[in-house]
């Protein structure tokens, strides 16, 4: 069973740190734009992967 306290506090230290990375592959991918035309789509690519990880290593730690 889930504790409701750990999972409050990781569930919002995994937003935090979401937040954080989408600001800065959004601003990294805004700066390399003018080099790199496909640099948003793999930020966005790379930022969906990471998320994808970081959902399935938090439900595997919990399950």
């Amino acid at each position: 069973m889930w504790k409701r306290t750990e999972n409050g506090m990781k569930n919002k230290t995994l937003v935090l740190i979401l937040i954080l990375l989408s600001i800065v592959a959004s601003g990294l991918g805004t700066a390399l734009q003018k080099s790199f035309s496909s640099a948003q789509i793999v930020g966005f690519i790379l930022g969906a992967a990471f998320l994808a990880g970081a959902i399935l290593a938090g439900s595997k730690r919990h399950s």
